[in-house]
């Protein structure tokens, strides 16, 4: 049997360091429509916005419309060149993701990925969104992806079911989202209050990958971030917060929760046509 090489190969010598630059991180942000969710990023100096919804047109931004996957792969391609943008945001990701599917199923002479038969479409679909997003995060400019919440039905294995918040995108986005994000951000209202909760429980999908950051100045961890009157404020504690730069407040909000009573079911599927 042949032997591999190892050749420019060697096992470290010591661990790696934890980076502390907030754009070193992928981020996952979802929450109300209108919220604030696209200006929140906008006070980043050099963030560019790839739009794939008519959505920024009252905002001062560096953006450009994304409505297709042939033109999102184009800019992706001019960014790989560029060196002035950081953030990129993407403004959604659940309609990059459906025009990438549109794109793949043309593609293949197809008119949903089901049609393709033993799950070819569906791994076409997976394929090409991955290697795009991938090349996105490779860009080290970091990467912002936007979302809307959505209330879905989730049932226990004792077959009791509760109502949860998560990304309104598909179930296959959603499954390749959670595996490449560092930062997942829920962003929703508590009572008239904005509160962007950055660690999960049983009702919100959030949550993030930072041991030593997002703590308050006594070193507990922070589940829910205030997004204050504006979103320069918002930014400004989004920023403090992961610095462990925020004091511990006396009350934390009661929670983010749903707030209809028959939510869509979590798994529910249909095929478009």
């Amino acid at each position: 049997m042949k032997k591999k090489s190892t050749k420019g190969l060697s096992l470290p010598k010591a661990k790696s360091k934890v980076s502390d630059r907030f754009w070193d991180y992928t981020i996952l942000i979802c929450g109300a429509k209108k919220i604030g969710k696209t200006s929140l990023f906008s006070h980043a100096e050099r963030s560019f916005y790839m739009m794939c919804e008519p959505g920024g047109k009252g905002l001062a931004i560096h953006q450009r419309p994304c409505t297709t996957w042939k033109r999102f792969v184009a800019y992706v391609d001019l960014l790989e060149a560029d060196k002035a943008f950081s953030p990129i945001i993407v403004d959604t990701v659940d309609l990059a993701y459906e025009a990438c599917l549109k794109h793949v199923c043309w593609e293949m002479g197809i008119d949903h990925p089901t049609d393709a038969g033993y799950g070819k479409g569906w791994n076409a679909v997976k394929q090409e969104f991955r290697t795009q997003l991938t090349r996105l995060g490779l860009l080290k400019k970091g990467s912002v992806f936007i979302s809307h919440s959505a209330e879905r039905e989730v049932e226990t294995r004792s077959g009791k079911s509760y109502s949860k918040l998560v990304p309104s995108m598909s179930g296959q986005a959603r499954e390749m989202m959670e595996s490449m994000i560092d930062i997942w951000i829920m962003y929703d209202y508590v009572g008239d209050e904005r509160y962007m909760q950055i660690l999960g429980d049983d009702h919100v999908s959030a949550g993030h990958r930072l041991e030593s950051r997002f703590r308050y100045t006594d070193g507990t961890r922070i589940k829910f971030i205030h997004a204050g009157d504006s979103s320069q404020e918002a930014w400004d504690n989004l920023q403090a917060a992961f610095s462990n730069e925020l004091e511990r407040p006396e009350e934390e909000p009661v929670k983010l929760e749903p707030k209809t009573e028959k939510p869509v079911p979590f798994d529910k599927k249909k095929k478009r046509r």
